[in-house]
């Protein structure tokens, strides 16, 4: 399965969790998501391919209702006039780690096999988007536990089993 194949899958879901959560009080919903794994050049690029080809050229009703954009780290993805979705992505380098320990989140999806403690680090930060204030989240993005969680076959010693 390729990594595009993956973030398609996680982006229709993220979609959908998306539209699901309570609007505040501009009517607008929103969600801000955690997409971690190492190489995170490769990451955005693969994550921007997605969200251009499958979810807004490949279905004609979303292309003119979807906007995307994005920066270094981050992709908003907008849906008509109430959708905003934000994706931080998030490599395991030192700087990222430190970045994301001041980061609230709905929720996360992990690309690859993470070590224990960073995937310790990133489930503290979820249920915090959007904040009490302006409703708090309605759906707090909890599949599988607390994550939308993807990796390839772990190792028999690996952060995974523990």
């Amino acid at each position: 399965m390729t990594n595009k194949y993956r973030i398609q899958k996680y982006i229709s879901n993220i979609i959908e969790k998306g539209t699901l959560q309570r609007p505040d009080k501009k009517g607008m919903r929103r969600t801000k998501w955690c997409f971690l794994g190492f190489d995170d050049g490769n990451n955005l690029c693969d994550l921007l391919a997605v969200l251009n080809t499958f979810v807004i050229d490949s279905n004609k009703s979303m292309s003119d209702k979807c906007k995307v954009e994005y920066s270094d780290k981050f992709v908003k993805l907008f849906i008509g006039d109430n959708i905003e979705i934000m994706i931080h992505v998030v490599a395991c380098s030192e700087k990222d780690l430190i970045d994301m320990r001041c980061m609230e989140y709905t929720g996360a999806f992990i690309l690859e096999e993470v070590p224990s403690d960073v995937v310790s680090l990133m489930l503290e930060r979820l249920r915090r988007f959007p904040h009490i204030c302006d409703g708090g989240p309605s759906w707090c993005g909890i599949i599988k536990g607390d994550a939308i969680l993807y990796s390839n076959g772990v190792d028999d010693n690996g952060d995974w089993l523990k």
